[in-house]
């Protein structure tokens, strides 16, 4: 017995996806709920403006949901400009800001006129990252931090 069936066996619980749909893209669904959920707890809506620092697996789900929402500038930080590019090339009115070439926070108070982003997203996965929390142009009264952060001891 495999281990994905041994799996399925002890968790009966578990919902199978349907068999047109493969493995490979029902594994999407678990990364996909995460920018979803990020982005109603949130209460992202129309006209906000977001910025998302990171552009891993997670800032990558919590765009598209984001991007339903609303038309508003996204705003998406990194230190990887081939990361970056992507976000830019495949999504309408997101700002990609290379964060060892700008100054995220002078990058969004210049594109909002010194307002700032009405919701902000962390979802990094080093902890120094962490430190830059208090800085980030957040209007609104929400921050969500889905940060994914290893500790070494």
């Amino acid at each position: 017995m495999d281990l994905v069936s041994l799996w399925w066996r002890m968790n009966p619980c578990a919902i199978g996806s349907p068999p047109e749909i493969s493995n490979r893209h029902a594994a999407l669904v678990e990364v996909f709920s995460i920018g979803f959920h990020a982005c109603n707890r949130a209460g992202v809506k129309a006209g906000d403006s977001v910025a998302i620092w990171g552009t891993g697996r997670i800032g990558y789900s919590i765009l598209p949901a984001a991007r339903t929402k609303t038309d508003n500038k996204i705003f998406m930080v990194d230190i990887l400009d081939s990361r970056l590019k992507i976000a830019a090339e495949n999504f309408e009115n997101v700002i990609p800001i290379n964060s060892t070439k700008q100054e995220p926070i002078a990058v969004i108070k210049e594109y909002t006129k010194g307002r700032g982003v009405d919701i902000a997203f962390e979802a990094v996965r080093h902890a120094h990252a962490l430190s830059r929390k208090d800085r980030i142009p957040c209007v609104g009264a929400f921050r969500v931090f889905a940060v994914l952060v290893r500790f070494v001891f």
